[in-house]
């Protein structure tokens, strides 16, 4: 398969043989001339030179098969539209333009413009011209566009057939249902007949049944479903609210949680938060702050600025201020004179300015965004503003891509009447995205003034300087620079061309080297770009499309075959045959870093292989330092690392790795610090990394392409310490009391010229003895460091403790501590603990004061001491909040005694504080226990004769019998019932718990409910109170009866009763007995008798009454002949037969 440029190629000179015709000879071609010109949008863009073809565009190579040898190639110039440009850019961009059709041979064809027949149709090809050369092996291209719209046609065919067949679907189930919504319509005429569709009764819903699944799958509504959810939700907006959750007390409460507001709220602050730019990661401090200040600056300029909406409206003002000036003269009046409106009088016979008498809409005719093979058209409006009728034509525009149709007036005598407007339309047919300029000529009886017409394209503008300067890359790598830049223009699409293929070919595509090193933060593009070679640069992408404000990186491979300066330049080529010259430069340089001094003397060249730098003897603990300094005369940053025994710790090198700055000096410290008395020597290598981008090595990126610089040895030895105590014995004189602080100060002193660490060994924290700081570092040449010595004996006794001193590569030093140790005195400040009245089982609280009568912090102990009850140990019931603790010197503390009696009468006892050095203080503890008791103001309640549903209230008064608090408890449902009046009744209480104050009372209300009739009901009522020996009651009795009804029948108004049931007891309220209203046989026709039916409720119990007729009286045969002989009388009377139309009295009736 050939590759886009080969098809071009030969697409190109099929094209050319078809112009030039089978025997005639390759030769230049005369440029079609136009009367419109194009003219660029960039004053400074270069052009193409003369004769610059599409085969020079795309880099044709002439070769001797190509044309037969007595043909001579010549550089030709184009007659197509758009001329040279339209060949390079067919070339660049053969996916924009169409396979041009044959032309012609020269004869009948040539009276058209474009070489065809006269209406304009291409002429055919001549039979004998052969094919092009490479056309017969060439595969058909595949037109990836044509493809598209393809695609795009079957898949409008495949949703126009899915829709056609839902409508079909939509169609049917309409039908059926209209059918059976007609069935049911003419079922109910022939019951009801015709008039019931005019009784408004509401319709029913409509036999519509679709799949629900099909339908919503589309998009569409369902009727039915549409309908169920809007009864739904009606029918749940008129439901009551629902309380069932809120009277559950185990539900955690849930006025902490988010409203809907809330939640509506928070998910859109989500959709419209905006990530924080990471600009640390991109700007310094200093130049985050310098744009913070410019923004601020540029906020504060802008706010003295008027605002859009203020500018538009002080805008309006002043238009509507000089509208009010500018009112049109009426020409019936004479012309003002001009000493009055300050304007010269024209002078007879003078020319009249079109402006004067024409006004143009738009005054000039602009086309701004355009694509080829469209378009476009604008309409011109001319409306006469003088005080005559005008006449006027149009001339259409030179050039072939303006045309203008036919003018249009308001009237058909072509008079254009003062005010009157005519219109046309000017069409722009583009064969290039180029600008372009023209005119439309309109004649007047007076005068002829040109209309401008022009179309230029938003031009793409690019940010990307001409200058372009990859900088310093070593020899030996590949490196790839990226240019970021932003398309700020119009859209446009660009191919890239080297300076030395201008404007003869087009320089080709290449795949850029994917081993090429990269700047820091740029990534491997996921597809490689394709570029152009300009030797030692690749540039790329070598074709782009840009939309506006499309970013872009501009990709320059830089590979320097040696040091020194290189410089190559190319060309930008735009759509809009706008051309622009970039200049890339880059510099090679060396690979030059070495050690050049040791502490600021030159190294002589061969000193570090001839033996190790020494360190001299140093003490253990301090430091020697020698200076190094590395020179990097190469022009690149280039990353360092010293490679050395680190796990040793005792040669060190100061920076151990970073980045040598380009043309830099840099000093590295190298320290020697020993361990121990021994000799130490190690091995240092300068490694650097010749790869890009320079990075800092890290352990999981290696160097990828390391350099060994310096390989050498470094050696020293370590020297021991001579340390001094000022004193060995520390005694504490006099007596020391236990917990309390003593501190005595010794002084340890270095007298080594290095710096000696050193600690405290046999200090014992738990017997109180510490020693702080308890290690350190002593200064050299007489450093010393004060240690404090701290006692804090806990408890009484004779104490001796041994230390030491130990100093690192040193002696060790001793020290012994004495002292003598005595106890506190801890007592409880009260003489007797009194808990007062208590309830048995129920605490009560009361506060013990405990006093620390020593200097010293004191350990108590609380306990309860009860005497024995009948030689055994009685069990101890008080309960200390706190039992033990510590007192500081002289201080005091309250700590809460708890007491729950386990049995009613007096409680006596003793509490006992311990002090931490054995002493006890005893006080007395007393209570006097009692029990709850309560009475009820009645023990039976009789609620008498009752009905069902029919509350009953009464009212019982609970007493506290004692001085304590009482807690009562009622139950929760009548108990002790028989089994014939279970679930007979219920009972609601307004303080079913509550609490009575020492000797008080509360009145409790109940309220009786009877739920089914009961002769004789018997029950009991029980209360329990918190802590009494048992509980209390009251018996429940009361008559529970049913629902009684009795009825009568009177006959008339008021009358005598003649039908009934006195003792007859309903048990519910519809009296579906079977009363019996008997009208007798004397009834007469037309006079209405009237019966009474009269129901009695003989109970308190509220009820309802419902009187059904279950017959109408006759039978339906009786009925119908009823109804034949009536419409069979209606008849006769209606044809004078019947003699007058009422019965005689005796006549035989049906």
């Amino acid at each position: 398969r050939l590759d886009p440029h080969e098809r071009a190629r030969a697409r190109a000179r099929s094209r050319r043989r078809a112009k030039a015709g089978p025997g005639e000879p390759r030769c230049p071609r005369a440029a079609r001339s136009r009367r419109g010109r194009v003219v660029s949008s960039s004053p400074r863009a270069p052009r193409a030179p003369p004769g610059w073809t599409l085969e020079d565009a795309m880099g044709e190579e002439d070769e001797a098969g190509d044309a037969p040898d007595t043909v001579e190639r010549v550089p030709e110039v184009t007659s197509k539209p758009g001329g040279m440009f339209r060949d390079l850019l067919e070339g660049s961009f053969p996916e924009l333009y169409e396979e041009p059709k044959p032309q012609p041979e020269g004869g009948e064809g040539e009276e058209g413009e474009d070489g065809g027949d006269g209406d304009g149709a291409p002429a055919e090809p001549p039979e004998g011209d052969p094919p092009a050369e490479g056309e017969e092996d060439a595969e058909p291209e595949v037109d990836e566009y044509q493809q598209r719209i393809d695609a795009i046609r079957t898949q409008t065919a495949t949703q126009v057939e899915q829709m056609d067949e839902l409508e079909r679907y939509l169609e049917e189930r309409t039908a059926a249902a209209d059918e059976l919504e007609r069935a049911r319509m003419e079922e109910r005429d022939s019951l009801y007949t015709m008039d019931h569709r005019n009784a408004r009764m509401p319709r029913l819903p409509h036999d519509l049944d679709l799949d629900k699944d099909r339908v919503e799958g589309v998009g569409l509504l369902d009727p039915r479903t549409l309908m169920e959810d809007n009864e739904r939700k009606l029918s749940a907006s008129a439901a009551p609210p629902s309380t069932m959750a809120f009277l559950d007390e185990t539900r955690e409460p849930k006025y902490m949680e988010p409203t809907e507001n809330e939640r509506v709220r928070a998910r859109e602050r989500e959709k419209r938060s905006i990530p924080e730019y990471p600009r640390r990661l991109v700007f310094s401090a200093e130049e985050w702050e310098r744009k913070k200040r410019d923004a601020e600056d540029r906020l504060r300029e802008l706010g003295r600025r008027m605002t859009p909406g203020q500018r538009d409206l002080e805008e309006r003002v002043i238009a509507g201020m000089r509208r009010k000036q500018a009112y049109l003269r009426n020409p019936r009046h004479p012309e003002v004179p001009s000493s009055l409106d300050g304007t010269e009088r024209k002078r007879v016979g003078a020319a009249i300015d079109p402006t004067d008498v024409f006004v143009v809409e738009p005054d000039i005719v602009e086309f701004h965004q355009f694509e080829l093979g469209e378009t476009y058209e604008m309409r011109l409006t001319i409306r006469n503003k003088s005080a005559l009728s005008r006449r006027l034509r149009i001339l259409p525009p030179p050039s072939r891509h303006f045309s203008i149709t036919e003018l249009k007036y308001p009237s058909d005598h072509g008079l254009l009447a003062p005010g009157n407007a005519a219109y046309a339309t000017v069409r722009f047919k583009p064969d290039s995205l180029a600008d372009y300029e023209d005119f439309v000529t309109v004649i007047t009886e007076t005068s002829k003034f040109r209309v401008e017409c022009s179309a230029r394209r938003h031009p793409p503008c690019l940010t990307l300087d001409q200058s372009l300067d990859v900088g310093y890359v070593l020899v030996g790598n590949d490196v790839e620079t990226r240019m970021p830049f932003k398309n700020v223009g119009g859209e446009g699409r660009f191919r890239l061309v080297d300076e030395a293929d201008w404007p003869e070919h087009t320089t080709p595509l290449t795949l850029p080297n994917e081993d090429a090193m990269l700047s820091r933060g740029e990534r491997k593009d996921p597809e490689p770009v394709p570029c152009i070679g300009v030797a030692p640069f690749r540039i790329g992408p070598g074709y782009m499309e840009l939309s506006p404000l499309d970013v872009e990186q501009l990709r320059i491979g830089f590979a320097p075959p040696g040091p020194g300066s290189f410089t190559q330049q190319f060309r930008m080529v735009c759509d809009n045959s706008q051309v622009q010259t970039f200049t890339v430069t880059g510099r090679g340089t060396v690979l030059d870093v070495g050690l050049t001094e040791i502490d600021d003397r030159a190294t002589i060249p061969g000193e570090l292989t001839q033996g190790p730098v020494y360190f001299s003897k140093v003490v253990p603990g301090s430091v020697n330092t020698r200076t190094f300094t590395v020179k990097n005369a190469t022009m690149v940053p280039v990353p360092f690392v010293w490679e050395h025994p680190r796990e040793a710790g005792i040669f060190a090198v100061d920076p151990p790795l970073g980045v040598f700055e380009p043309d830099s000096v840099n000093a590295f410290t190298v320290t020697f610090s020993p361990r121990d008395l021994t000799a130490y020597e190690a091995d240092v290598r300068l490694v650097v990394d010749t790869s890009v981008p320079a990075r800092v090595p890290h352990p999981e990126h290696p160097f990828a392409k390391p350099v060994l610089i310096e390989d050498f040895s470094v050696s020293g030895v370590g020297a021991e310490r001579h340390c001094t105590i000022d004193t060995n014995l520390v005694n504490y004189a006099g007596s020391l009391l236990p917990g309390r602080h003593y501190d005595r100060e010794v002084t340890v002193v270095n007298h080594s010229d290095a710096a000696a660490p050193f600690r405290w060994v046999g200090h014992d924290p738990d017997a109180g003895l510490l020693v702080y700081p308890h290690e350190g570092v002593l200064d050299p040449n007489g450093g010393s460091v004060t240690c404090v010595v701290e006692l804090t004996p806990p408890r009484v006794q004779r104490f001796d403790a041994q230390m030491s001193c130990v100093v690192e590569h040193g002696p060790t030093l001793p020290l012994r501590v004495t002292a003598e140790v005595e106890g506190p005195e801890v007592a409880i400040a009260q003489s007797q603990v009194d808990f007062g009245l208590l309830q048995r089982h129920v605490a009560g609280d009361t506060y013990l004061l405990i006093r620390n009568q020593s200097a010293i912090a004191a350990t108590w102990a609380l306990e309860e001491r009860r005497p024995a009850v009948d030689g055994a140990p009685a069990p101890a019931e008080i309960v200390f909040s706190v039992a033990e603790g510590e007192l500081p010197p002289y201080a005091e503390v309250e700590v809460e005694c708890t007491l729950v009696p386990s049995a009613p009468g007096p409680y006596r006892s003793n509490i006992a504080c311990v002090a931490g050095g054995g002493r006890v203080s005893v006080v007395a503890a007393r209570a006097d226990v009692l029990q709850p008791l309560c009475a009820l103001s009645t023990a039976e309640v009789d609620l008498g004769t009752c009905y069902v549903n029919v509350p009953v209230e009464r009212e019982i008064v609970v007493q506290n019998m004692t001085m304590l608090p009482a807690v009562f408890r009622w139950s929760p449902e009548p108990e002790s019932e028989s089994e014939e009046c279970a679930d007979s009744m219920d009972f609601d209480v307004d303080w079913r718990e509550d609490e009575i104050p020492p000797g008080g009372s509360k009145a409790v209300r109940f309220i009786f409910t009877p739920l089914r009739p009961c002769a004789r009901y018997e029950a009991l009522v029980a209360m329990d109170v918190d802590g009494a020996a048992k509980p209390l009651g009251f018996a429940l009795t009361a008559d529970v009866r049913g629902l009684s009804v009795e009825y009568e029948v009177l006959r008339g108004l008021n009358g005598e009763p003649v039908a009934g049931d006195a003792s007859h007891v309903a048990d519910s309220s519809v009296l579906d007995d079977h009363v019996r209203v008997d009208f007798g046989d004397a009834c007469e026709v037309r006079e209405h008798a009237t019966m009474e039916v009269l129901i009695k409720n003989t109970t308190a119990i509220e009820t309802s009454v419902r009187i059904d007729v279950e017959r109408h009286g006759v039978s339906d045969a009786v009925g119908m002949r009823v109804m034949e002989c009536w419409a069979a009388a209606r008849g006769a009377d209606a044809a004078g037969l019947s003699k007058g139309g009422v019965a005689r009295r005796g006549a035989k009736s049906v």
